[in-house]
């Protein structure tokens, strides 16, 4: 429950300035690869290799493909340097985002060996709820570098004092 009357926390100095950072390196980026060329290239690795039928060959060949491609980033270039309505920073801060969703993405599609709704694999057609009825968890550290762990699945009812049946899991079937 949120406390109206609560003081308002103070602003964490340090992210802040990471922010900041972060904000002004892109508003200055001054490389060779304009962002929508970079996204582009980006948007088809994904559509091509991370679509929603994979198999591991392309999901391989996508993790190659977006990984080189987070490594593009520092050679992204920000043509507007303004502070209002600067569509070219907007869309550069954008991209970066995309890029660590897109890595994370493709990382993560192809440690799971399995078909679970919307990731369809070719070549592991079944739902396998023994080695994965679990969250993956995907780190992307600054050099694009994914790391992977897991948690459980929370199966028990979190809410007190409710009577509700649970629903097993089971495969989809259109």
């Amino acid at each position: 429950m949120i406390d109206r009357a609560a003081p308002i926390p103070a602003i964490d100095e340090k992210s802040s300035a990471r922010i900041m950072a972060r904000f002004d390196r892109l508003r200055h980026a001054n490389g060779k690869t304009p962002t929508a060329a970079l996204r582009t290239k980006m948007q088809k690795a994904m559509q091509e290799d991370a679509a929603v039928f994979r198999t591991g060959e392309s999901l391989r060949s996508g993790v190659k493909r977006v990984t080189a491609l987070y490594g593009e980033l520092p050679d992204v270039k920000v043509t507007d340097r303004s502070l209002i309505w600067n569509s070219d920073l907007v869309e550069t801060l954008e991209l970066e985002n995309l890029m660590a969703n897109a890595v994370a993405t493709v990382v993560s599609a192809e440690a799971r060996q399995e078909s679970r709704g919307a990731h369809a694999r070719e070549d592991f057609p079944d739902r396998d709820d023994k080695a994965w009825r679990k969250h993956t968890l995907a780190h992307v550290a600054d050099d694009g570098k994914v790391t992977l762990s897991y948690r459980p699945v929370h199966t028990e009812l979190i809410a007190d004092g409710i009577e509700l049946a649970k629903i097993a899991p089971k495969k989809r079937v259109y």
